[in-house]
């Protein structure tokens, strides 16, 4: 219609004896294109899409997205994403990717296995979040996975690169863990904090700035208040997942079922024991 609009203007405006009739450059044609092309809207019905995505008939139409949520590279790089678990539209998991029941993966995030990339149980990931494993050997007991335990709240817009995270810590929004890096169980990362590579935060222990340096220890409420708000993320992933329901295949379902049993991508890097896998 833009088109049609814009070509009949040219016609009436070269008839008038008033004007010199105008044409159209090959820039001004190919700007009508792109806005014709940007205001068609591609819907599809109710399809099961790449991005597992599974659109209930009695829902309406959608925009249809090339985005691909789940990208696996070989069948030993697939990612496993538990039934229960949330995943945003527009977040992208990729290679050696495991998380477990009731996490949550929010808006934006890039979750990128390049070696093994555990997520624990009701752990979640704010919008925004980069979490990488490393294919390389960090040092000499760390071989570049990434390890997140259970009841953990990551916030939005932090960088994780091949560390390790133990149950019910909390890393504070727009914070770095550089490769090596390890927080224990409990413990807090302040907001925009920078914990250097090889750096340990003791159990129950606030660390703060860049690079982050020990402030104090954590009180019980405080970390009571740590375990509320990974419970509200908890009950908030339930209401998103009615809304947006994910297709588990069998293999997949098999594939986290043996994973959960050997507890094989949770492991914690050599020599580093992680107190949760005693659990």
């Amino acid at each position: 219609k833009m088109f049609k609009f814009v070509a009949s203007s040219l016609s009436v405006s070269s008839k008038s004896s008033h004007h010199t009739p105008r044409t159209t450059s090959s820039t001004n044609v190919a700007s009508i294109n792109s806005r014709r092309m940007y205001t068609d809207k591609v819907t599809v019905g109710h399809p099961v899409k790449e991005t597992a995505l599974h659109t209930p008939p009695s829902a309406p139409q959608s925009k249809l997205s090339r985005h691909r949520e789940f990208i696996h590279f070989s069948e030993d790089s697939i990612p496993t994403v538990h039934e229960t678990a949330f995943v945003a539209p527009g977040a992208t998991i990729s290679g050696q990717v495991l998380v477990y029941p009731q996490s949550s993966i929010w808006y934006g995030c890039i979750l990128r296995g390049e070696n093994k990339l555990g997520i624990g149980s009701q752990t979640n990931i704010q919008d925004n979040c980069v979490i990488i494993s490393q294919n390389t050997q960090i040092d000499d007991d760390h071989d570049g996975s990434t390890i997140i335990g259970h009841n953990v709240v990551v916030g939005s817009n932090s960088i994780l690169r091949s560390c390790t995270i133990e149950d019910h810590c909390l890393v504070g929004a727009g914070s770095i863990l550089e490769e090596g890096s390890y927080m224990e169980m409990g413990s807090i990362l302040g907001a925009g904090s920078t914990l250097c590579r090889g750096q340990r935060i003791p159990s129950n222990e606030l660390w703060m700035g860049t690079p982050a340096q020990f402030v104090r220890e954590i009180e019980d409420i405080e970390f009571q208040r740590m375990l509320d708000h990974a419970h509200r993320y908890v009950d908030l992933r339930q209401v998103y997942l009615e809304n947006f329901p994910r297709m588990v295949t069998v293999a997949q379902k098999a594939r986290l079922e043996e994973a959960i049993t050997n507890r094989a991508p949770m492991d914690a890097p050599p020599n580093k024991p992680a107190s949760y896998l005693n659990q």
